[in-house]
């Protein structure tokens, strides 16, 4: 796990939205990401739909910055959030809370990937805890 302040998150978060609102970025669907795809059929989402979440991360919604594990991009260091969204269940046809597990990868400040987009397999604990 890679350590992070609180700016260093302020600051991510800051660019990957902007990213974002210009449409520059795009969520893994390919076949080895069926959690992905599995995450859009249980429930009714659509790409604005993960604009809107992605808009709306916050700091405390962080959970963690790992290295890529893929060897070519080591270099690469991924964000992961885990926030809690009411969803609508496509097949229950009502609304539920939904930890989701977003990993992020920015990369060179033009372009967001969203390799992970599914529901948490465990709840994810948020990277900061707050004073009391």
């Amino acid at each position: 796990m890679i350590e992070k302040t609180k700016k260093d998150i302020i600051d991510y978060l800051k660019k990957l939205k902007e990213l974002v609102r210009k449409g520059s970025f795009r969520i893994e669907m390919n076949m080895r990401r069926g959690e992905n795809l599995a995450l859009f059929r249980m429930y009714a989402l659509k790409r604005r739909d993960i604009d809107r979440i992605l808009l709306s991360l916050l700091p405390g919604e962080f959970v963690k910055a790992v290295e890529n594990e893929h060897e070519a991009f080591r270099e690469e260091e991924l964000y992961v959030f885990g926030p809690k969204r009411v969803l609508l269940n496509r097949r229950k046809g009502i609304e539920e809370t939904v930890q989701l597990y977003l990993k992020t990868n920015l990369l060179e400040n033009k372009m967001v990937i969203v390799v992970s987009c599914h529901k948490a397999k465990y709840p994810l604990k948020p990277y900061f805890t707050e004073e009391p």
